[in-house]
């Protein structure tokens, strides 16, 4: 949410919520 850049990727895909939910976990493991 910090970065705006990754938010629009990610509605971009229009992936489900459980989707996002991993997304989150992802970046959190990946300091990009």
């Amino acid at each position: 949410m910090s970065t705006p850049k990754n938010y629009r990727t990610t509605q971009a895909i229009s992936t489900p919520q459980s989707s996002s939910t991993h997304s989150k976990t992802k970046r959190k493991l990946s300091p990009e």
